[in-house]
């Protein structure tokens, strides 16, 4: 019996002008944004997103950022921490939605 090797496909979840995400505004605060475009910066992908609640536009990591799909939170890279990955967790076990 031969073992066959997982194949290694990144984690991300595409995203388009337009879409919306949630972004950190402050400290353990995120707030709907609207995606307005997307760069390429040191190997990391940099969102110019615009806060639906106050208009501003700022330049946001990817790493930073969480969409709903499915009724289910999951961050738009891959989970760096534990504490994301326990985030993800908690809302697939109790099924939460978007609030």
């Amino acid at each position: 019996m031969s073992r066959k090797k997982k194949k290694n496909q990144p984690y991300k979840i595409p995203i388009l002008p337009g879409d919306t995400v949630f972004a950190p505004a402050s400290r353990d605060v995120y707030r709907k944004a609207k995606v307005i475009d997307s760069q390429l910066k040191n190997d990391n992908t940099v969102f110019r997103i615009e806060f639906e609640s106050t208009g501003t536009t700022h330049f946001i990591s990817a790493e930073l950022c969480y969409r709903v799909l499915n009724g289910i939170i999951v961050p738009l890279e891959k989970p760096t921490n534990g504490k994301q990955k326990f985030c993800i967790w908690l809302v697939r076990k109790f099924g939460l939605i978007e609030v």
